[in-house]
């Protein structure tokens, strides 16, 4: 990835064994950095406070400070019992920038993992090729060099040392050379949905990342510390964090409805409503239980939550089919039931999304395709269904395909040294032994399976080479459709040379 803020997360692959003597115990840590002098650097709960630009001050936490380029600073918080099961944390932050000192820099993140107490962390980077550190989960917001494609908010980090890219992220400025922004974060770990999330307010660019699915095999542990690290490189912003609460134990289910309070919270329901006992009122709200189905979609809450879709969302993915209807089964039956993804808005990977793949086999137009939204290629001519409809070509029928590249294969009965004995052998003046001429989709030629791009193909004419080959061209002509007005700038690949023709 391209983003500076992958590399952060690292989690537990092995399988976690826990034994206990009885029910699991939630804990808690609380921290408003009220009653504490100015200045003070140690809180004597258990908690380090690490790097010059860090101290209490005016009954907050400061990590950095504007103008004082003071480096990498942290606060780390102490493993908490039953953190393995699921976690919530969540607190208040202001961001400032003066005025004319340049832009904002350089951020700051969450962290769950195995870094020990007093580690002062990669900042924006989470714990990233931190010395010791090798499973953490990083809750990242990155203010620097606005405009950046790296900056911007995120989930992400490093599984078992390999980067397994962003779980989440959203490009953006977060406050801009002048500006104070203040708000609310809240980041959590979901154990039984497998998932994480990270939700701001306040900032110009807020993340909204709900039930982010973590790679297979991913856990939590006990074991593992919480920490905030921070770093300012050009002496462009404080940060301060206060009232900071996190609680373990997101599987606590204050009603008994088999729904946890943590997700009833998330989703606007009551976690003290069972749905089947009339409240203070004598009022029965059966939206607030497993019967419940508050956005009318078909799925009750207790489905909704095994499924892992919004149950105040009749449509979770956006992609024009409610939840009701998306049945995940990969088969399709009926508009009623499409086999679909609820939480994928394309699940056949075709370009286009499923509510508009209405599977009749009759092309209408863009919003209504005929295609089948579990087959990529409805038709099977060779061109995914996005593809031709973006051509103009009909998806449901093989005889009417999108124009191919025509490809010109030559071979020289000597060696071709530059592009102009390339083009003299295509115009009759070289020495060509061999000639032919195919069809492809999209040109992508390769002497082996490995390179930039995926689903590479062997060279025409001459298959895969097996050596340095320096007697062989080719001469790809095609049209490039454009559907949007613009200014464009297309480019070709190739590691002996080539050039545009027309």
């Amino acid at each position: 990835m391209s983003h500076r803020i992958t590399n952060t997360l690292t989690l537990i692959t092995a399988a976690l064994l826990l034994t206990f003597a009885g029910p699991l115990q939630a804990e808690s840590y609380t921290q408003n950095f009220d009653g504490f002098a100015d200045g003070t650097t140690d809180l004597g709960d258990g908690t380090i406070i690490t790097g010059q630009a860090a101290r209490v001050q005016g009954g907050r936490l400061q990590l950095t400070r504007d103008l004082e380029g003071l480096g990498y600073s942290s606060f780390t918080i102490p493993a908490m019992e039953n953190s393995a099961s699921g976690w919530t944390a969540t607190w208040d932050f202001e961001l400032f920038d003066s005025a004319g000192a340049g832009n904002p820099a350089d951020g700051f993140s969450f962290n769950y993992g195995n870094f020990a107490l007093g580690e002062r962390g990669e900042a924006e980077e989470g714990m990233s090729n931190r010395p010791g550190v090798t499973t953490n989960i990083s809750f990242e917001v990155d203010t620097y060099n606005n405009g950046d494609p790296e900056q911007g908010v995120g989930i992400s980090g490093v599984l078992d040392g390999q980067d397994p890219g962003d779980l989440a992220f959203t490009n953006g400025i977060i406050l801009n050379d002048g500006q104070r922004v203040t708000g609310t974060m809240t980041a959590s770990y979901n154990a039984d949905l497998g998932t994480v999330s990270f939700t701001t307010t306040g900032l110009n660019t807020n993340a909204n990342f709900i039930d982010v699915p973590l790679p297979a095999g991913a856990l939590g542990n006990d074991a593992f510390n919480f920490g905030f690290s921070a770093r300012v490189g050009g002496a462009n912003q404080d940060l301060f964090i206060d009232n900071l609460e996190i609680n373990t134990d997101p599987s606590l289910d204050s009603d008994n409805d088999g729904l946890p309070d943590t997700w009833e919270e998330r989703y606007g329901l009551d976690p003290n409503d069972n749905g089947l006992d009339p409240d203070e009122n004598g009022i029965v709200n059966v939206d607030n239980g497993p019967d419940g189905d508050p956005d009318e979609d078909g799925v009750n809450n207790e489905d909704e939550y095994a499924n892992k879709t919004n149950p105040i969302d009749e449509d979770t993915d956006e992609d024009g089919l409610n939840d009701g209807v998306e049945t995940n089964t990969g088969v399709f039956v009926s508009a009623s039931n499409t086999g679909t993804d609820p939480k994928n808005a394309d699940t056949d990977g075709d370009g286009l999304t499923d509510g508009v793949e209405t599977n009749t086999g009759i092309f209408v137009n863009a919003a209504d395709t005929g295609t089948d939204p579990l087959l990529a290629d409805t038709d099977g001519d060779g061109a995914s269904d996005g593809t031709e409809v973006n051509k103009g070509t009909d998806p449901t029928d093989d005889d009417d395909s999108p124009d191919s590249w025509l490809v010109r294969n030559a071979q020289s009965g000597s060696a071709l040294n530059s592009i102009a004995d390339t083009r003299a052998l295509f115009d009759g003046l070289g020495n060509l032994i061999n000639e032919t001429t195919t069809s492809h989709l999209t040109i992508n030629f390769r002497e082996n399976a490995n390179g930039p791009f995926p689903n590479a193909q062997a060279f025409p004419l001459i298959g895969v080479e097996n050596g340095d080959t320096n007697d062989f061209a080719i001469k790809a002509t095609g049209n490039i459709f454009i559907d949007e007005p613009g200014t464009y700038t297309f480019g070709f690949n190739s590691d002996d040379g080539g050039g545009a023709v027309d």
